[in-house]
């Protein structure tokens, strides 16, 4: 192929790539099918194009976790070969993280110009729109005129997730870049153009999708949605503000934790605390089904059970009087149960590794509006990452691929915005 027709072949699988990724994003909230389609059709282009670029252009691909990643990775494929269910592990590791691994990859890859990253952003926005509106519609209505799900137990908003604690994990990652946007980023020229504009109305914009996603995130009434709400939030006040406020943020924090756990009970009911640190059914259903994770850990502690195979080993180590099949309701507990202490490790140290580089970076990012967003997202991440404690993110296919898409577009927005800068 003759180097013009190449770099048009490129070009051509670029265009494709970039859509696939815009579709892509609005969709993770809605269907599971197009999330499937425009994956596939991203990688396949990507793969076409590597393929033709050959070496050229792997810069693209270095970014600040590959090497925990890779180790990531490698465990995985490693725990295929030990798995209690060798077919279940093979599969998982070639339709499923093979596929978000690559993902990341891509964005990262992609979102290396300003352009690209704030069609993203606008693209989250008009879908984090819909899904507030959604949220809202079913909460008067009764039903979500997107999925046409119920609320659940009656009370408790759904929106198009068939649980609101799937939509709370989905609204924790987006709340932070909006609200970045719209109380940081106050400068009145064009970081595209170096024009001056009136950015009155995406300040408005990104006000309003604050306050609805709040809204709706307050209706799913999801207690371990709000705890990590308060984790993400203090996590971003304590990057933004300085050494005074710290301290003064961290001991009210303090007072109020002391005021929940030691109130008496009768002072603590008319203010509403009496049933924060209580566990109630889902609270011990939860311990439960920690144990049971707990159990399947301790049986094979180095190696695991095998990749994706919790809820086939489920049964020979659930309680006497448990019935039913669960995920492990904290993600780490089940990565640790399936691909062992290492591999838990090893995603650890990726998240720790992000987590390094972002705090030393944001500052020293040169676009005010990428600064902010990459802020915002970085919180998201950490906020969605932790509320992962206590539910199934890491493996509801619409939260694993949010989480590693948004993780490729920090990665991306590092590297354009630091173009003249090194960390």
């Amino acid at each position: 192929m003759s180097p013009k027709a190449k770099n048009s072949t490129v070009k051509t699988l670029n265009k494709i790539i970039e859509w696939s990724l815009y579709i892509l994003l609005f969709s993770i909230p809605v269907s599971k099918t197009l999330i499937e389609i425009c994956a596939t059709l991203a990688i396949i282009c990507w793969v076409i194009k590597r393929i033709l670029l050959g070496r050229e252009g792997l810069d693209g691909l270095r970014t600040d976790i590959n090497l925990p990643i890779a180790v990531f990775y490698f465990i995985s494929l490693l725990s295929i070969f030990w798995s209690t269910h060798p077919n279940i592990s093979a599969s998982a590791f070639v339709r499923k993280l093979s596929e978000y691994v690559i993902l990341y990859f891509i964005v990262a890859e992609m979102a290396c110009e300003k352009r690209i990253v704030r069609n993203l952003i606008a693209i989250l926005a008009a879908s984090a729109f819909l899904v507030c509106i959604d949220g809202l519609y079913q909460k008067a209505i009764g039903i979500d005129f997107i999925r046409g799900y119920s609320m659940f137990n009656l009370k408790r908003v759904t929106s198009c997730f068939k649980f609101p604690n799937g939509l709370s994990a989905w609204l924790l990652m987006v709340f932070f870049p909006f609200a970045s946007l719209a109380f940081l980023y106050t400068t009145k020229r064009s970081s595209l153009t170096g024009d001056h504009k009136n950015h009155l109305l995406p300040k408005a914009i990104n006000y309003i999708l604050v306050a609805l996603i709040l809204y709706t995130l307050f209706f799913t009434y999801t207690r371990g949605a709000f705890i990590s709400f308060a984790a993400g939030l203090t996590l971003f006040l304590f990057l933004i503000s300085g050494k005074r406020f710290r301290v003064v943020f961290f001991s009210l924090a303090a007072v109020i934790i002391l005021l929940i756990l030691f109130l008496p009970k009768e002072l603590k009911e008319p203010i509403g605390l009496s049933n924060i640190v209580s566990y109630g059914t889902s609270g011990k259903h939860r311990l439960r089904m920690w144990a049971t994770a707990w159990r399947m850990f301790a049986d094979r502690p180095f190696t695991g059970q095998g990749l994706n195979t919790f809820m086939a080993n489920y049964e020979a180590f659930r309680g006497p009087h448990e019935e039913g099949i669960w995920y492990a309701h904290n993600c780490y507990l089940q990565m640790a149960a399936e691909i062992g202490v290492f591999g838990l490790l090893s995603f650890l140290w990726m998240i720790i590794k992000t987590a390094v580089v972002s705090i030393k970076s944001w500052r020293r990012i040169n676009d005010e509006f990428l600064r902010f967003a990459y802020l915002g997202l970085f919180c998201g991440i950490m906020s969605f990452l932790f509320h992962s404690g206590m539910e199934t993110s890491l493996y509801s296919l619409k939260l694993v691929v949010l989480f590693y898409f948004s993780l490729g577009l920090l990665m991306g927005i590092k590297k354009v915005g630091m173009q003249n800068g090194k960390v």
